[in-house]
């Protein structure tokens, strides 16, 4: 599509119809695009009837997210979908998202147990599941950029009964309490940790108040399996 000052040809092919094309090689500019298609009929006095089409693309914009790492292990989760230059034919590439590290990396883990270990060039993770926290080991306090697209904070994370290692979507900081409140009101929520061995355990009134900041991963254990949002910023 061009935008509405100017109109792109159409390819146009004959088969069991007409098949109108568009180049959809790259996303277009954000903005309000619009063309019109002509339709033949077998109305004798409207052969041909021109519908106009009206397209309004709205992208958001790429951003960049700072991870800062400890030395040692630190667990982490991206709160962006990765922009197409860390994506290949699996999804996220972990290689090609901690290159710039990649020196200091020693393990980087899922939570079930496969890892990755740059030094013996093994990458037992196909691909960078945005739903997952990770662990990370370094060898010196350093930090990771991710670069993409802010992924809505609310957006459904599925969890299985028992442990998950999750990621956390806000980019706004907030108190375990409020950000686990739908599963404690729901009766699901047995404990949750962060990467700092704090743990919040609602059944003991213990760890509300550990806070929770953008970047970081998290352990949740679940009586049951359930799905699971984070609320909006109070």
């Amino acid at each position: 599509f061009q935008a509405e000052d100017g109109i792109r040809d159409v390819e146009r092919s004959r088969g069991l119809g007409d098949v109108y094309k568009r180049q959809t090689d790259d996303i277009p500019d954000n903005g309000r695009y619009s063309t019109e298609i002509p339709v033949r009929s077998n109305d004798r006095d409207n052969p041909e009837i021109v519908v106009t089409v009206i397209l309004t693309v709205a992208v958001p914009e790429p951003v960049e997210r700072r991870i800062e790492l400890v030395r040692g292990w630190s667990m982490i989760s991206s709160n962006v979908d990765f922009t197409r230059d860390y994506i290949d034919e699996q999804g996220p590439d972990i290689q090609l998202i901690l290159a710039d590290i990649i020196d200091h990396v020693l393990l980087f883990k899922d939570g079930n147990g496969h890892f990755c270990a740059s030094a013996f060039d093994f990458w037992g993770i196909p691909a960078w599941n945005t739903a997952e926290g990770y662990l990370i080991k370094t060898d010196e306090e350093t930090v990771l950029t991710l670069h993409g697209y802010p992924i809505p904070p609310d957006r459904e994370i599925e969890l299985e009964a028992g442990w998950n290692m999750i990621a956390y979507y806000p980019d706004f900081e907030a108190a375990f309490e409020d950000i686990f409140a739908e599963l404690v009101d729901r009766d699901l929520l047995q404990l949750a940790k962060n990467g700092f061995g704090r743990f919040y355990a609602p059944d003991w009134g213990v760890g509300g108040d550990i806070v929770a900041h953008p970047g970081e991963g998290f352990l949740v254990r679940v009586s049951r399996d359930c799905r699971f949002r984070y609320p909006d910023e109070r």
